[in-house]
């Protein structure tokens, strides 16, 4: 362990190590944050480290040990009279039942942290939590329901000005009004989703949203050289960012788009494409790319 000055500078080496994925030293940082923490009465600051440790005990697939964390935080920000806190870790609460899906008690942490939020003048918070609930309802096959949830926080993200909330709230509603055969509806929230991570510069959320869009012209319009045009723009961004899997993915879209009309182009496709699942350890994928081009080959 670093000789540390106090509790912050143990808290920004728990993130340096936790970003260079020593999780175990990370967790060590904590420790030590919260007892200096502790030991000063500040009930604000511990209840940030024990939620910070909550979210490595999640990351490393302690769920129950996350939870449990969780709640304890929740009762330290209460101490501390710390709305902001209250509501930001009943929003883990909730996101975390739902991974373990238990919805009713994933929408019930969701709806209070969407009232802690509005309470407190939180709009992005509200946002987030009515993004998530949408999430929920979808998972439960309320569509209709998870419609409401998603439009209104993306109207909240907007009337907020955060643009990286209103982009993944868009790429839900847009395969979501795909789902329900709102193809032109679903068509304008990919394009808006694209354009919103552009503005963000987030390649990775744009790269997704065009796989999407080529999905949507290849599935539903029966548009072969725009969804073309859309997996191209997703491989390039991809291999940009050194996402392989996205951009063996992408070349794998692509490969199936020129099998009628280009097979020798699909060909080297499906070669490209197979190198990468192979660099990447993707059997599965890999052994999908031989099968097809045999069938190409033989056709």
């Amino acid at each position: 362990m670093p000789k540390t000055t106090g509790a912050g500078e143990s808290m920004a080496e728990a993130d340096r190590r936790w970003h260079n994925g020593d999780l175990h030293g990370a967790e060590e940082c904590l420790v030590l944050a919260r007892t200096l923490y502790r030991t000063v009465g500040d009930r604000q600051g511990e209840a940030q480290v024990v939620e910070r440790s909550a979210e490595l005990a999640w990351q490393s697939n302690h769920l129950t040990t996350a939870g449990s964390l969780f709640v304890e935080a929740r009762s330290l920000f209460a101490e501390a009279n710390d709305h902001q806190g209250q509501a930001r870790v009943l929003l883990h609460l909730g996101k975390l039942a739902h991974c373990q899906q238990r919805a009713e008690e994933s929408h019930s942490f969701l709806e209070s942290a969407r009232d802690q939020f509005r309470t407190i003048g939180d709009i992005v918070g509200e946002s987030l939590a009515e993004h998530h609930l949408g999430l929920v309802a979808l998972d439960n096959g309320r569509d209709d329901l998870a419609l409401e949830w998603l439009e209104h926080a993306r109207a909240l993200a907007r009337e907020a000005g955060d643009h990286v909330a209103e982009s993944n709230v868009l790429q839900v509603l847009a395969i979501l009004d795909q789902r329900l055969g709102h193809t032109d509806r679903a068509h304008e929230a990919f394009d808006a989703t694209i354009e919103l991570f552009r503005t963000t510069g987030d390649r990775l959320g744009e790269a997704a949203a065009h796989v999407g869009l080529g999905n949507l012209l290849k599935e539903v319009c029966g548009s072969s050289a725009a969804a073309r045009q859309a997996f191209t723009r997703a491989m390039h961004l991809y291999a940009a960012t050194g996402h392989l899997m996205g951009e063996a993915e992408s070349l794998l879209e692509l490969a199936r788009l020129e099998t009628t009309d280009e097979p020798s182009h699909a060909r080297r496709l499906y070669e490209r494409a197979a190198a990468l699942f192979k660099r990447v350890g993707c059997t599965e994928k890999l052994a999908l790319c031989q099968r097809e081009t045999i069938h190409l080959i033989g056709q």
